[in-house]
């Protein structure tokens, strides 16, 4: 693993930690930061699957914290990315999730 990739781990593992402490804003702050060290158009290439497990996190926290416009863009890369139905499953459900929320909230 490339340094890189190493802190983007070290940023994901952080993230968790807080999102299990309820700390939402800090894990996508974690996972943000994170997604920075790969920020190269080979992540994708290099290190797909830890490139697909933060940004799977990230829109998840962009949905609880409220960033539902952040989240769609990230659930577009991700359906854009994605390599299995289980993961496009599992995205479209939160992008549901979140058309649902915003409707209520208006």
């Amino acid at each position: 693993m490339k340094d890189g990739a190493a802190l983007a781990k070290i940023n994901l593992d952080a993230a968790k930690y807080c999102e299990s402490k309820s700390a939402f804003f800090h894990s996508l702050n974690l996972l943000q930061r994170g997604l920075e060290y790969l920020n190269t158009e080979d992540k994708w290439l290099e290190n797909f699957e830890l490139s697909m497990e933060m940004t799977e996190s990230l829109a998840k926290m962009e949905f609880v914290v409220g960033s539902f416009d952040a989240c769609k863009v990230t659930i577009k890369e991700i359906l854009l990315r994605a390599n299995s139905t289980k993961t496009k499953v599992k995205v479209v459900s939160t992008k549901v999730e979140t058309h649902s929320t915003k409707m209520i909230g208006s």
